[in-house]
């Protein structure tokens, strides 16, 4: 996919007739996520769980005292 909006034209294709505008705009707010997320990853910007949770919980990390 090349752009935004050819992302939005497939999903538009793809989506049922009978579709609602509240799902619609789900599909196309998870997209976005999606998109960013394998941005984020390509260029190196991501967390391991375990590093997430090292960060989310630094109590809970094994001490060595």
């Amino acid at each position: 996919m090349s752009n935004a909006k050819q992302a939005m034209l497939e999903i538009v294709q793809s989506a049922p007739d009978d579709i609602g505008w509240d799902e619609v705009l789900e599909l196309v707010f998870l997209k976005a996520r999606i998109h960013e997320a394998e941005q984020a990853k390509a260029e190196g910007r991501f967390y391991t769980t375990e590093e997430m949770m090292a960060r989310v919980f630094p109590c809970d990390t094994p001490s060595s005292g």
